[in-house]
């Protein structure tokens, strides 16, 4: 399912140059630039992938991969000849600004995050063997690949709204070194993070999925202390009564794409919201550091054995709230046969943990909530980005209300 790839050129200072040859990349994924940087250079063109312009997916209502789609990117170097046109919707799309871009999504943008992270290597006494290679850039992340004197390292910048990632991954190591990535540096937005052998396990077996559960289970029970302090340095907060509000603002702004019966389960729910916050604190369980995107493509690890360790990645998302969010949005993500023995896994686990919680008990009452949250999550992605780039996760809002609705629910 290729991507047939429009680029719009432009040049340091964002002004556009003209539109190259299409081109097509085998790689669908519509944020990975990778591929696309690789292509644009067997046509003689040196580029950075600056944000998307549009598109029209494979699949149409599905996800943003295949199909044709136009990027803005910067050249280095001279524009070459031959150069199409930039048709007069594309000139608006390309330089009108917004607000919310985010900052490498610009002109410049990338070169000044290359900047910093050759600075912050310097500083570490490592320094560049190769040209950085462009990994992935959208509306949540822009990822860099860098050849240094000790190896592969990743350069991350992340919107404002992740910008807690970094502090939440320092903390969590110092605890649980072994769970989470290594930080070369951090300054805001920006991280620098040591490589982690092996492969992101989107598709493994049961015992990579259920070490990986138990391995959440185990960060989070050793940051227990860090809770309030997490919160208090800006971790998104997951616990039901601190989000009730952003729940009924998804519901009372999208519930009108459900049906009737759909919108008052939802409603039925949001009044619930404080009951159930009481009925989950009674099942007994803490609230914890919660990954807030936990799946199995967000651990890497060996795929053939799970001996040699694994590692969470891509803490972004991250809050502090009730355990089993993480566990409600890992299984939905897993292989359908292995749901029932994750659950296992998870109500076992924490039962040792809390030996009088009722952890099958908490997980019920949050299925409606895990789902809700997904959706807010979604909304506030699309609130807070510029327009050009929602279409990556609008759908994901009704997808959201959806399963909340579908969701048994009662205190």
């Amino acid at each position: 399912m290729a991507r047939h790839v429009t680029l719009v050129l432009c040049g340091s200072d964002g002004d556009p140059l003209g539109t190259a040859a299409p081109f097509a990349v085998e790689w669908p994924w519509w944020q990975d630039a990778e591929a696309v940087v690789a292509a644009a250079a067997g046509n003689g063109l040196d580029v950075i992938v600056l944000r998307l312009l549009g598109g029209t997916p494979a699949v149409e209502g599905g996800p943003l991969s295949g199909g044709e789609v136009t990027y803005l990117a910067e050249l280095r170097g001279p524009a070459p000849a031959g150069l199409g046109p930039v048709t007069p919707a594309l000139v608006s799309t390309a330089l009108d600004d917004h607000p919310l871009r985010m900052p490498w999504a610009r002109a410049g943008g990338p070169s000044d995050d290359l900047a910093w992270a050759t600075w912050r290597l310097e500083e570490s006494g490592l320094g560049l063997t190769g040209p950085p290679a462009q990994i992935r850039t959208w509306n949540l992340s822009s990822i860099w690949r860098l050849a240094t004197t000790s190896g592969t390292v990743w350069l991350k910048v992340v919107p404002d709204f992740f910008a807690h990632e970094g502090m939440v991954v320092e903390l969590v190591a110092l605890l649980r070194a072994d769970t989470v990535p290594e930080v070369i540096a951090c300054e805001g937005n920006r991280m620098l993070l040591a490589d982690i052998p092996g492969e992101d396990l989107y598709d493994t077996g049961f015992s990579h999925v259920a070490a990986m559960a138990r391995l959440l289970i185990d960060a989070q029970v050793a940051t227990g202390d860090l809770v309030d302090e997490l919160a208090d340095r800006g971790a998104t907060d997951w616990r039901i009564r601190e989000m009730a509000p952003q729940l009924a603002r998804v519901v009372d702004d999208w519930g009108h794409s459900l049906d009737l019966e759909a919108r008052w389960r939802l409603d039925a729910i949001v009044d619930g919201l404080e009951a159930t916050a009481t009925a989950v604190a009674n099942a007994g369980l803490p609230d914890t550091l919660v990954h807030g995107d936990f799946h199995p493509g967000n651990v890497r690890g060996d795929p053939s054995t799970v001996e040699k360790g694994l590692t969470i990645i891509d803490w972004g998302d991250s809050g502090v709230g009730h355990p089993l969010l993480d566990a409600h949005d890992f299984i939905a993500r897993a292989a359908a046969t292995h749901h029932d023995a994750l659950w296992k896994v998870w109500i076992d686990g924490w039962r040792k943990v809390v030996r009088k919680s009722d952890p099958l008990r908490a997980a019920e009452l949050l299925a409606p909530v895990a789902a809700l949250r997904n959706a807010a999550v979604f909304r506030h992605f699309c609130d807070s980005i510029e327009p050009s780039e929602r279409p990556y996760h609008v759908n994901d809002i009704a997808r959201g209300l959806r399963a909340a609705a579908n969701t048994a629910w009662g205190p």
